[in-house]
């Protein structure tokens, strides 16, 4: 999810693989209760853009598909030119999103061939896939199912940073990738994971993050269980510099345990909260991925957190046009 810069009241919004025909959605916080979608466009390659990537990987001698085929890309562009993919994040900037879209398939795994690499998007204002940007060969050669998860961009957008949801290959912690959109390089830091405290076990990881300007940045951080079995629904401060160390690890601060908060409501305590936006004016939206309403709690859940965050006055770093 997404504010935008010059509106306190406009969110953007996108739907994932539930859905055919990926498009992206904006909403007006204005006026309504609840909050209203005023506009859904759909995402086009009009300019064969996509169409254009190049496949990557091979089938292994003992059967295992770790190829980003021909094929694959062939199955995400649709006659109409209208495209498939599974976003799970967005962020409006000056000419138009930059989108993050979660991979499919685990290498080395039989059971979860690869169908799709976790990628950004760039597109112009209507939808139109303007840049398609692929993580280096070495990150995509130790790909998990759980990829990309959120993206926002700096103050100067000339960085799109993205979460991935967990950690990948033997690595202990998920990355934050850090993409110069000027050079077209990566950058990658570490982000240290809560432990899993939930009665049922699952995994913890992250679910969107979102720009809180000068190098800080709100992460949403989450556990896979929902109702009394979950424990960690929290979102965190990080500070990302444009000059940070690639391969550093983050220091995290809490801002809200929204577990706490929403028991007081008396709401359900649901699984996956997982978009994420910081408004102009410092307020913090929340919203709930219900699964397209397949054994999920229905409806998804819009919340405007408030102003809960005050930027920290001691570890703020100013960004440089690096």
């Amino acid at each position: 999810m997404s504010a935008d810069k010059n509106s306190e009241t406009t969110l953007y919004t996108v739907n994932d693989s539930a859905f055919k025909k990926s498009q992206i959605f904006t909403i007006d916080t204005s006026g309504y209760s609840p909050a209203m979608i005023t506009n859904a466009m759909y995402i086009t390659d009009s300019n064969d853009v996509l169409a254009a990537v190049q496949p990557r990987g091979t089938v292994t001698e003992d059967g295992v598909d770790n190829e980003f085929s021909a094929e694959d890309i062939a199955e995400m562009v649709n006659d109409d030119k209208t495209v498939n993919i599974d976003q799970e994040g967005i962020v409006a900037v000056s000419d138009g999103f930059w989108i993050a879209t979660e991979g499919s398939g685990t290498i080395d795994d039989p059971k979860r061939p690869i169908k799709t690499l976790s990628l950004l998007f760039k597109t112009d204002k209507d939808g139109v896939i303007e840049q398609v940007v692929t993580l280096p060969d070495e990150v995509n050669d130790i790909q998990l199912r759980f990829g990309f998860e959120g993206v926002t961009a700096n103050d100067n957008e000339d960085r799109v940073i993205v979460a991935f949801q967990r950690a990948w290959g033997s690595e202990n912690n998920p990355r934050i990738g850090i993409y110069n959109t000027v050079d077209g390089t990566w950058k990658f830091a570490y982000y240290p994971l809560d432990a899993r405290e939930s009665q049922l076990g699952g995994w913890v990881g992250l679910s969107d993050i979102s720009n809180a300007g000068e190098g800080n940045y709100l992460v949403l951080e989450r556990d896979n269980q929902g109702g009394l079995d979950s424990v960690i629904k929290r979102i965190y401060h990080i500070n990302v510099g444009n000059d940070i160390e690639d391969g550093a690890t983050l220091e995290k601060t809490l801002v809200l345990d929204l577990a706490d908060l929403i028991k007081t409501t008396g709401a359900p305590l649901y699984e996956k909260l997982e978009g994420l936006a910081y408004t102009p004016e410092g307020n913090v939206w929340l919203s709930v991925d219900n699964d397209g309403v397949s054994e999920v709690p229905g409806e998804t859940q819009l919340w405007n957190l408030g102003q809960i965050y005050t930027a920290p006055s001691t570890e703020s770093v100013e960004e440089t046009s690096g």
